[in-house]
């Protein structure tokens, strides 16, 4: 081998080294696929993070974490105008809340159940139009059942 192929053959490790160093934490490189649909704002009079929306401009606090973000997206889609309109059924609320409060009494569920996370993100992915419901109403709900 000659001299010319050796530093061939070096170059491109040292390429990955230095890829590698740009992909470390302490770049602060945004990691999450969400930053795909939002754009970083410079910090606010209150010190507070924001990030605008592409696609409806919508203005969020992160705090430099991403969960507003990822619920924010679902809901931008939904409601996005250029997306193909679906045929969704209407939630009754009252019904809702009701078939709520039965699982929970048949099966034992804490009050708290229905402020899971967990939970309300399984049941806004089953309807986006579901309005989550703090424990005291459903113990109010219980009640009237009983």
């Amino acid at each position: 081998m000659s001299i010319s192929e050796e530093n061939v053959q070096q170059e491109p490790v040292d390429v990955l080294e230095n890829e590698e160093d740009a992909s470390s934490s302490t770049t602060g490189k945004k990691r999450s696929r969400v930053w795909d649909y939002f754009v970083k704002l410079p910090l606010g009079d209150e010190g507070v993070q924001k990030v605008r929306c592409n696609n409806c401009s919508t203005l969020i606090k992160t705090e430099f974490r991403t969960s507003n973000m990822k619920r924010h997206i679902p809901k931008c889609f939904i409601n996005d105008q250029s997306a193909p309109p679906q045929n969704r059924i209407r939630l009754d609320q009252t019904v809702y809340r009701e078939k709520l409060v039965i699982s929970i009494i048949k099966h034992g569920y804490p009050f708290s159940y229905v402020e899971n996370e967990a939970t309300r993100d399984l049941h806004m992915f089953l309807h986006p139009d579901t309005k989550p419901i703090t424990r005291n109403t459903t113990k109010r709900d219980v009640l009237k059942i009983f």
